[in-house]
């Protein structure tokens, strides 16, 4: 027998065995998913503007680490319309030496049903077509899922913004999977913003998720703080711990994101401010991180 041979067969080997540990040590993690905030994957994009954001989120534990970069492109049609495509990556330790890997990419959108220069609602939705790679448990499945959101925001004093969002996966689509599907799960998240000086502002964060098939609740609490210029760019950090769901293997104690975008008006638009961090009814740059 060759070395090549013996030495393919020892990578063989040792991916079953990582394969099998991961499935022995993570039975329930079915019932934890780590998908990006609501607010974070719909932020609001002013009128005839471009958007390039580039996020990493550290997902902190006792017995795995995680992190998520995305590159994220979106956009507007009028002061109706927005859409979005995530292209996110991936490392995760859990129950492995560490795998790096694709997540699945995200597709999404919103439509205005009401609002003026000081509050809006939208109707959003997104998408996860499932391309995960192997091996990248919990912060990814290779699975498809859809969400169903109602997202309210008030520009008022820095902002409040409140999305509630139904998700559940969509099975046929993708590679088969075994067992049961995915339980579906409601969540509500929250922000609340101040702009303490011109181009700051300081977000108290929060959220909570429960699935009424797995009686599965938990939430997270946390801070951020931004920082726009040139009417374009804006940067932000943002992080804060998970709550209840201690038993759940999968959950993350804590996460920390830090996210870099710029906005750039269409050429063909009329000459209105806008800025990376101000929503579409006008508000003023750093308003909506």
């Amino acid at each position: 027998m060759s070395v090549t041979e013996v030495e393919r067969r020892r990578r063989w080997w040792r991916r079953s065995a990582s394969v099998l540990l991961l499935l022995a040590a993570a039975p329930a993690s079915a019932g934890f998913l780590h998908v990006e905030d609501l607010l974070d994957s719909q932020a609001a994009v002013p009128a005839a503007v471009r958007r390039l954001e580039f996020g990493s989120t550290y997902y902190g534990a006792a017995r795995w680490a995680g992190h998520r970069h995305l590159l994220r492109v979106a956009g507007s049609r009028g002061e109706q319309v927005q859409w979005s495509l995530t292209l996110p990556w991936l490392y995760s330790s859990f129950a492995n030496d560490g795998r790096s890997g694709r997540d699945n990419l995200l597709m999404g959108g919103t439509l205005r049903m009401a609002g003026d220069g000081r509050s809006r609602l939208r109707l959003g939705g997104d998408f996860w077509l499932p391309l995960a790679g192997e091996a990248l448990a919990p912060l990814a499945e290779r699975r498809a899922f859809a969400r169903l959101a109602l997202l309210g925001e008030l520009s008022a004093a820095g902002g409040l913004e409140a999305g509630l969002s139904y998700c559940w996966e969509l099975r046929g689509i993708g590679p088969e999977t075994d067992g049961a599907p995915w339980p579906a799960s409601w969540a509500l998240d929250l922000r609340l913003g101040r702009r303490p000086a011109t181009g700051l502002r300081a977000s108290l964060l929060g959220g909570a998720s429960w699935q009424p098939e797995s009686d599965l609740v938990y939430g997270w609490l946390g801070a951020g703080l931004g920082f726009a210029w040139d009417g374009q760019w804006l940067v932000e950090l943002a992080g804060g711990p998970y709550h209840g769901a201690a038993d759940e293997p999968t959950r993350a104690d804590y996460r920390i994101r830090l996210s870099l975008r710029r906005d750039v008006k269409l050429a063909d638009s009329a000459p209105a401010a806008t800025g990376a961090g101000e929503p579409a009814g006008g508000g003023p740059a750093g308003a909506q991180p």
